[in-house]
C-alpha cells in the first residue's frame, strides 16, 4: 500500500490505522538538515516541527492519507531574508501541495478524460475525494499551449451555440493534431493568427469567404487549398435548389407514377387522387392544422420575399431558418413534407382480407384467427384500422396521396451520392429519376452536369473543369449558372483541390471530437477549458 521506494529519504513509517473509513498512515521525519528554498545553503539547526496531512493514491478503493512530520530548520546564511523555512519534500509533494504528485498526475489525467462533474464521480468510485472545481482547476493549471510550427493548415469553423457562435479550428494536417481554436470566425482573427505563422505553405479549407479572405491577408505564400467534400456538398445544394424550382416537375411525376400503382381502381376515384378530403382521425386533424400553419409562414415569406428584402432580412422578421426561406422564394408552391413510406404487418394480407370481407366475414376477430394460420404476427387493433374503412364504404384510393420524395435525398439520389441498399427501393428510385427527367429536360441536364462534376471531383481530372464551368454557365439553368460562377470567384483553390492531395477530411474528424468534448462539458465551458483538453493529447 505504502510502497517504501517512492518515500523520502528523510521519512519512516511509524503506524498505519482506519480513522472514519480512510486509512492513514503516520510517517515520522527523520531528517538531520535541509537546505533553504530561498539561497539554497544547508541548515542543522532545528527551529521546530509541525503535521502536514498530504492525499495520496487510494488502496483498492479505500482512501489514503499521509500524516508527515515536517520539521522548520533556521537559515543560517546571513544575508538570507528568509530567517526561518520549512523542509521541502521535492519527491513527494509541492509546496503548500494537499495531494502527492502520483494523486494529482491520475487526477490531471480524469480531468482531462472526463471533465470536471464526469470526472468527480470517476474519482469518487475510485476513492479519491476531489471536487469538480478543483479537476477544472488541474486543466487550467497544467495547461501548456506551445505555438508550434505548422506547414500544412486545415481550418473548419465550429459552433459554440448553433446558429449563434462559432469558433474557428486549426489542425496540423501532417501531425493530425489541433493546435490552436480561435474565438471567432472572422477573417481578420484568422488573418492575425496567419501572420504569427510565416513557415505556413499549404492551407486547406472550406469554400466560406471568410477563411478564403483571412488566407489572402495572413498568408499570401501559402497555397490554398478548397476541400473536395464541401464542393461535392455545393454540388448537391445547387441540385436541389434546381429541384425546388421545378417542384411541378416532381409533383406530376409522383402522381403519374401513384396513377400506374393503382390503375385497377376505378376512374372514379382516380380522378379525386390529391383532392383534400374531410379528415376522420386526431391524427389527420393534426397533420391538417400543421399544414395551414405552413402554409401561412409560407404566405408570410412570400409577400416579404416580393418586397424584394434579402432571405437574411426575412429570416430575421420571420423567425424562420434561411435555409427554408431560400426553399419557400425558389418552389412557386408551398413544398409537401415529404413522408416515409411504412409497410405495415397487415399489407401482404390485404387482398386475402378484402375477399373475405365482400363474401360477408367482417368481423376482425374472426378474420385475425385466419391470417394468423397464414403467418400473421400482429394485432387485431392492426386489423380493425384495416377494414375500418372498408366498413364506411371508403376506398383505398382515397386514404392515400402521391408523395413527393424529398428534395435533400433525391438530389443525393440524383447525384449516385448515396446507394440505396434495398433493391426494392432502389428499383423505385431509378424509376422516379428516370420518368422526372422525362418530365423536366431542365432536370435531366442537371443530373447530367452534376454527375459529370462529380466524376471531375473524385477523379481529380482537373483538365475537365474549364469545360465543365463553360457549359454550366451555358446551360439557361440559373442555379448551375451562379453555382459554377461561384467556383470561378475561387479557381485556384478549387483548382488546387484537383491537383494536391490535401483535404478537409481530418479537419472534419477533429471537429467531431471537439463536438463530443463540448457536450461532455454541458455546452457550458470556456473557451480556455476547451481548449485545454482539445489540444492536450492523454
Amino acid at each position: 500500500m505504502v510502497n517504501q521506494a517512492i518515500m523520502p529519504r528523510e521519512f519512516e513509517i511509524e503506524s498505519l490505522r482506519i480513522e472514519q473509513g480512510n486509512i492513514k498512515a503516520i510517517l515520522i521525519n527523520v531528517a538531520s538538515k535541509s537546505k533553504c528554498p530561498l539561497c539554497q545553503q544547508e541548515s542543522r539547526r532545528i527551529q521546530s516541527q509541525y503535521l502536514r496531512t498530504v492525499a495520496e493514491l487510494p488502496w483498492s478503493g479505500v482512501a489514503v492519507e499521509f500524516s508527515l512530520q515536517v520539521r522548520r530548520f533556521y537559515c543560517d546564511n546571513g544575508k538570507c531574508i528568509r530567517k526561518i523555512f520549512n523542509q521541502r519534500l521535492p519527491e513527494l509533494v509541492r509546496a503548500y501541495g494537499r495531494k502527492t504528485f502520483r494523486l494529482e498526475k491520475i487526477l490531471k489525467v480524469i480531468a482531462y478524460a472526463e471533465g470536471g462533474e464526469s470526472g468527480a464521480r470517476t474519482a469518487k468510485e475510485m476513492g479519491i475525494k476531489v471536487s469538480a472545481a478543483t479537476l477544472l482547476n488541474q486543466l487550467r493549471k497544467n495547461a501548456s499551449i506551445k505555438a508550434a510550427k505548422v506547414r500544412v493548415l486545415g481550418v473548419d469553423d465550429w459552433a459554440k451555440r448553433k446558429g449563434q457562435s462559432y469558433g474557428t479550428i486549426l489542425v496540423d494536417m501532417e501531425k493530425r493534431q489541433v493546435i490552436e481554436l480561435l474565438e471567432d470566425r472572422e477573417a481578420q482573427t484568422f488573418a492575425n493568427w496567419l501572420k504569427e505563422h510565416p513557415e505556413i505553405e499549404v492551407i486547406s479549407r472550406d469554400r466560406g469567404q471568410s477563411y478564403a479572405q483571412g488566407a489572402k491577408l495572413g498568408a499570401p505564400q501559402a497555397i490554398e487549398i478548397a476541400d473536395r467534400f464541401h464542393l461535392l456538398q455545393n454540388m448537391t445544394q445547387a441540385m436541389e435548389r434546381v429541384l425546388l424550382s421545378n417542384y411541378k416537375a416532381l409533383k406530376t411525376t409522383a402522381k403519374e407514377l401513384f396513377l400506374e400503382q393503382n390503375q385497377q381502381l376505378s376512374q372514379t376515384s382516380q380522378e379525386n387522387i390529391g383532392q383534400e378530403r374531410k379528415p376522420q382521425t386526431k391524427v389527420e386533424l393534426l397533420s391538417q392544422a400543421r399544414r395551414e400553419i405552413r402554409l401561412s409562414r409560407y404566405q408570410e415569406v412570400i409577400n416579404l420575399a416580393n418586397q424584394s428584402l434579402p432571405l437574411r432580412k426575412i429570416s430575421h422578421l420571420t423567425g424562420i431558418s434561411r435555409n427554408t426561406v431560400r426553399k419557400y422564394v425558389l418552389v412557386k408552391e408551398l413544398p409537401e413534407v415529404a413522408k416515409t413510406k411504412r409497410v405495415s404487418k397487415i399489407e401482404p394480407y390485404v387482398e386475402y382480407l378484402r375477399q373475405r370481407f365482400h363474401q360477408g366475414f367482417t368481423n376482425a376477430v374472426f378474420l385475425l384467427a385466419e391470417i394468423k394460420k397464414l403467418g400473421f404476427t400482429g394485432s387485431v387493433e392492426i386489423l380493425r384500422r384495416a377494414i375500418r374503412g372498408w366498413r364506411r364504404g371508403s376506398t383505398e384510393v382515397e386514404k392515400k396521396v402521391a408523395l413527393v420524395p424529398s428534395t435533400r435525398k433525391l438530389s443525393f439520389a440524383i447525384l449516385d451520392l448515396i446507394k440505396e441498399k434495398d433493391q426494392t427501393k432502389k428499383l423505385e428510385q431509378e424509376n422516379f429519376i428516370n420518368r422526372l427527367c422525362k418530365v423536366s429536360a431542365e432536370i435531366n441536364l442537371a443530373k447530367d452536369l452534376g454527375k459529370e462534376f462529380i466524376e471531375i471531383i473524385r477523379e481529380r481530372k482537373e483538365q475537365d473543369l474549364d469545360g465543365w464551368l463553360s457549359k454550366s454557365i451555358n446551360s439557361g439553368i440559373e442555379e448551375l449558372k451562379n453555382f459554377a460562377q461561384s467556383l470561378i470567384k475561387d479557381l485556384a483553390a478549387v483548382r488546387n483541390a484537383l491537383l494536391f492531395e490535401w483535404s478537409n477530411g481530418q479537419v472534419e474528424a477533429q471537429v467531431n471530437r471537439l463536438k463530443a468534448l463540448k457536450r461532455q462539458m454541458y455546452g457550458r465551458a470556456n473557451l480556455d477549458l476547451l481548449k485545454a483538453r482539445v489540444l492536450k493529447t492523454v
